[in-house]
């Protein structure tokens, strides 16, 4: 009885310690690409640096459809955000010198009609 308490117990442990591992790497923030232009996106790549540091995090997706967003969670609170995308056969690129997020905070980048850009803290552009 003893021994299969702490087999249970020994394996409640490895699973807490692989868990922490695999969401390790998602983060609590968020930056988000929402796609609003009334037509659909393509190669759309989003890169999120470390303000001062050389940590980094990016995401691609082939194409966002009106209305669509892509999500990428990372730890970075200080950062430097590059939004590339092709809007009616044009490359585009966008660049945030510097985002500041709190611990758990969203930041999104709203592309709209005619590839303007509108972007700030989640909470903010969601109300």
């Amino acid at each position: 009885m003893k021994k299969l308490i702490f087999l249970a117990v020994g394996a409640l442990l490895v699973a807490v310690v692989l868990s922490l591992f695999w969401f390790r790497g998602s983060g609590p923030n968020r930056t988000i690409v929402r796609n609003s232009t009334g037509t659909t996106i393509y190669a759309v790549q989003l890169d999120v640096h470390e303000h001062r540091g050389t940590k980094s995090f990016s995401c691609n997706a082939e194409s966002l459809a009106t209305g669509d967003s892509m999500v990428l969670r990372h730890d970075l609170n200080d950062s430097t955000v590059k939004l590339i995308y092709t809007l009616d056969g044009a490359s585009r690129e966008h660049v945030e010198d510097y985002v500041d997020l709190w611990t758990g905070e969203g930041w999104l980048i709203d592309v709209q009609p005619s590839g303007k850009i509108q972007s700030g803290h989640e909470s903010v552009k969601n109300d």
